[in-house]
């Protein structure tokens, strides 16, 4: 429990220096892992409820000179 607790300090540290450059690495990596966590479960929802209405189109290139 000590751990977690931790864990989820550090990621709310890294919440509040995200914007800073100097900040050390055992602060940030936990942020943005937790932060992918959720951008990935909020894609996934996104998908499954079939909110999801842009479809990839391919760029169209100019041609070769």
């Amino acid at each position: 429990m000590l751990t977690i607790t931790f864990f989820y300090l550090l990621v709310a540290i890294g919440y509040l220096f995200r914007n800073r450059s100097n900040v050390h690495p055992m602060v940030t990596f936990p942020y943005y892992g937790i932060m992918m966590n959720i951008t990935m479960l909020k894609g996934l929802i996104i998908f499954l409820t079939g909110k999801q209405t842009h479809i990839w189109e391919k760029a169209n290139r100019k041609a070769d000179i």
